[in-house]
């Protein structure tokens, strides 16, 4: 019997968002032509942990590996999250942020 709360495939938003982050970490590495190993020095991380991130398999980083990763790839955690959100289909709409993450231009309308 399968569990009611394990999930297989990308059926989800948020697990297709992981897959296109996981293909932007991988497409920004061979951007800046570093082997997995290279970044994760880069990073401060093992080379596994990489792998882990560009083959979906670790779906949990914290924030400050986040930033060390970006950091690393010469990008922003903001900029590796938002083409993986614009490639994954999933666009949020202004109005659907709350206020405070709306531009200033936005709330005056």
């Amino acid at each position: 019997m399968k569990s009611k709360y394990k999930r297989e495939g990308p059926d989800t938003a948020a697990d297709h968002l992981l897959s296109k982050f996981s293909a932007v970490v991988r497409d920004c590495r061979l951007q800046l032509d570093l082997s997995q190993g290279e970044l994760a020095t880069r990073a401060g991380v093992t080379r596994s942990y990489i792998s882990d991130i560009e083959t979906g398999l670790r779906n949990n980083l914290s924030m400050k590996s986040l930033h060390r990763l970006a950091s690393a790839l010469e990008s922003s955690p903001a900029a590796l999250l938002l083409k993986a959100e614009n490639d994954s289909g999933y666009l949020l709409e202004a109005e659907s942020l709350p206020r405070a993450l709306q531009s200033t231009k936005d709330q005056e309308h």
